[in-house]
């Protein structure tokens, strides 16, 4: 009888332990995919209901002229219901190329002003992009034109001293607002800025 109950128990306390995992992995865990073979098929196939799309944001990699290294990044973050999407490409080039890259990115339609909810209640006013121009480290980033905020935000970041330019792209529907632009740089683009 003790022996059927030690394995009663066993198998009772396996099924708990697969069901917290299971939960976990589905509403509570972050997705990472680095595979640069994944990227065009990342960024036209992407599902975001927005005016700015990851293609608006990131360039076609048969675009790109001769670079020195190449870093790319799909992350999907859950977190119960909610969820959260990023797109990073991080293209080093040299001195010559790189000066010519960022000079086409002039034409790019960039955000210029902060943009802040407006509630009839002022306690509930928040930033919806507190900052529109802002430095993490060496890079540089501004915000690109968006009608759909904080849900979808597209940066585009250079760095003078690594001759490098980032192409980032963040989706989440329920997103509110964003408090400071540095964290949640750090939190959902996880690169060595």
């Amino acid at each position: 009888m003790k022996k059927a109950l030690k394995i009663f128990l066993s198998i009772i306390l396996s099924m708990i332990v697969f069901v917290i995992s299971a939960v976990w992995y589905l509403y509570f865990s972050t997705t990472v995919r680095n595979r640069l073979g994944d990227y065009e098929s990342r960024t036209t196939n992407f599902t975001a209901y927005s005016d700015l799309h990851p293609t608006d944001v990131l360039p076609k990699l048969d675009d790109l002229p001769e670079y020195v290294d190449i870093s790319y990044q799909y992350r999907l973050k859950r977190m119960f219901l909610w969820s959260a999407e990023t797109l990073r490409l991080v293209v080093t080039y040299d001195k010559e190329t790189y000066e010519e890259e960022k000079k086409k990115l002039e034409d790019k339609n960039y955000l210029d002003h902060v943009v802040k909810a407006e509630y009839s209640d002022e306690s509930l006013n928040r930033f919806l992009i507190p900052e529109f121009e802002f430095s993490v480290n060496s890079y540089n980033f501004r915000i690109l034109e968006s009608e759909d905020y904080p849900h979808t935000i597209g940066f585009i970041a250079t760095s003078d001293e690594k001759n490098s330019i980032a192409y980032l792209y963040f989706y989440d529907y329920y997103l509110d607002f964003i408090a400071s632009m540095e964290p949640f740089i750090k939190d959902y683009f996880r690169y060595k800025w």
